[in-house]
């Protein structure tokens, strides 16, 4: 495939993401004194479109946002495999939800209401084949990481199997596509899954690098054993700086949540970088992590909204979690 090809995709994917939430915008939400007053803010912004009469369905139109986000790109996409590297991730996640909930003894209907629509098998299909033992249906790699789940007893060792699964999937995907730039993701994906994952891991007791690493990424297991080698890795997704305050908030608190959103906040600004090339499908990838970014912080907003939480808390959480 030409690089041509992905011109129209790219300009048209700027556009999207040029409509997506301004500062201004976000600041209404945040200031806003109700769910009623963050409904009447939604109204002057591209989720218009995705809100009913009733301000009950905030969350409903946030996740048609998301999916109106997939079905749009795969319009427009040159070669729509490419954009499956995104929409793999969910049927992983969700392969897990399912696990853990059944392991919780919840319904099955709970469950599904726990699991995302993005992803590239329905959440139900999923657990139909799950309990048929007939993944490999859809992917081997589902498959395989459901067996070595079943195997785990520890949290933390299933969160490996599944994100090993994924980024085997997706890494497979790159392979298929031969797009410089899907690989570039791939590997982005996994080092810093492995910096996470080892910066956790060595803040509970009883797991070890071995359990959390996974193969594919830049970095072997040697340059991740102590927290001194990871945070001179960490130079390289902008600066020990960035992450130090999280690091020491892992410490004393021993919530990973920071860590998580500032390198999703790195994955964000690394696709908007490469997005400037418009020849390439980053354009796409950064329009859809834009739209999902914009869900999960109005998502944030209306259920602080909706229990009473002070702004100054909100604000608080916002910066921490979402950069706003």
């Amino acid at each position: 495939m030409s690089a041509s090809d992905y011109m129209y995709a790219g300009t048209r994917s700027k556009t999207l993401e040029r409509m997506l939430l301004s500062e201004n915008q976000k600041e209404l939400l945040v200031s806003a004194k109700s769910v009623d007053e963050v409904c009447t803010a939604l109204y002057d912004t591209y989720l218009a479109g995705f809100l009913s009469s009733s301000n009950e369905h905030v969350f409903r139109a946030l996740s048609y946002s998301v999916l109106d986000a997939k079905k749009t790109l795969t319009t427009i996409a040159p070669n729509p495999r490419v954009l499956d590297v995104l929409w793999i991730k969910y049927d992983f996640h969700n392969l897990k939800t399912i696990l853990k909930g059944r392991s919780r003894g919840l319904s099955d209907e709970v469950i599904l209401g726990q699991c995302y629509k993005t992803g590239l098998v329905k959440p139900e299909r999923l657990l139909r084949l799950l309990d048929e033992d007939r993944l490999n249906v859809v992917n081997n790699h589902l498959a395989s990481a459901k067996r070595e789940a079943e195997e785990l007893s520890s949290i933390i060792a299933i969160d490996r199997a599944m994100a090993e699964g994924y980024f085997h999937a997706m890494y497979e995907i790159a392979e298929e596509v031969r797009e410089p730039f899907v690989k570039r993701y791939a590997v982005l994906l996994i080092d810093l899954y492995n910096i996470k994952a080892t910066l956790r891991a060595k803040h509970i007791d009883g797991i070890e690098i071995y359990d959390v690493y996974v193969k594919g990424g830049s970095y072997q297991k040697e340059q991740l054993d102590s927290e001194e080698k990871i945070l001179a890795l960490l130079s390289r997704f902008g600066g020990e700086k960035r992450w130090s305050a999280a690091i020491e908030h892992l410490g004393k608190t021993g919530h990973y949540n920071r860590i998580e959103k500032l390198a999703d906040d790195y994955v964000t600004e690394w696709l908007r970088e490469e997005s400037l090339d418009v020849f390439t499908p980053a354009s796409l990838f950064s329009f859809f992590h834009g739209r999902k970014n914009n869900a999960q912080i109005v998502q944030a907003i209306t259920t602080a909204k909706q229990t009473g939480m002070p702004e100054g808390e909100l604000r608080a959480i916002l910066r921490a979690l979402h950069a706003t």
